[in-house]
């Protein structure tokens, strides 16, 4: 079986040589002008430039995509593979006109004849039912007296210390090699 080599459909192109890039950023500038464009931020040229790029890369790994589909030797593009690939860009909405209004108008009436919900005439912070909001009071009245707390609190000490004083004390360091692996000096 013959190992077809697979191109990603986005693939990164390599950036241009700067003086390549230098004289395709004046041709922009130059159609810009043209267009009645007089003045511009350097970073326009530069991105158009950059959007120019990359359309024109995309559309060239598509068509070697076709060619090697038609069964081409890698390498070689026909200008109908490059035909395909930009009727693929358009067709995928690389450059989508918007609807016209006259479309659009008579979807938005019918939109806008549902009536939106009233607002209610209550002031304030819309709340849930009472038995779902959690503003209610969280507190409890303590019934022991301040004698009953401290003789409560010393009960808890004493049983801590007794717990305490029944677990084994843990082993000290450095007696019989726990502690430390095999063959290991102390430094």
């Amino acid at each position: 079986m013959a190992a077809q080599q697979q191109h990603p459909q986005h693939a990164q192109a390599p950036p241009p040589p700067p003086a390549a890039a230098a004289d395709a950023l004046s041709g922009v500038r130059r159609a810009l002008r043209g267009a009645g464009v007089d003045a511009l931020e350097p970073r326009v040229g530069r991105a158009l430039l950059d959007f120019c790029y990359r359309y024109t890369a995309d559309v060239l790994l598509a068509a070697e995509h076709f060619a090697a589909a038609a069964g081409r030797p890698a390498g070689e593009v026909a200008a109908e593979d490059v035909t395909l690939a930009l009727q693929a860009q358009a067709a995928a909405g690389a450059f989508a006109a918007p609807a016209p209004a006259a479309d659009v108008a008579p979807l938005a009436a019918a939109l806008n004849r549902v009536p939106l919900p009233a607002v209610p005439r209550r002031f304030g912070l819309p709340l849930p039912p009472e038995g779902e909001c959690l503003t209610q009071p969280n507190w409890q009245i303590d019934e022991e007296g301040p004698d009953e707390q401290r003789q409560r609190e010393q009960q808890r000490h004493q049983a801590q210390r007794q717990r305490q004083q029944q677990r084994p004390p843990p082993p000290a360091r450095g007696q019989g090699g726990e502690g430390r692996a095999a063959g290991m000096d102390e430094m």
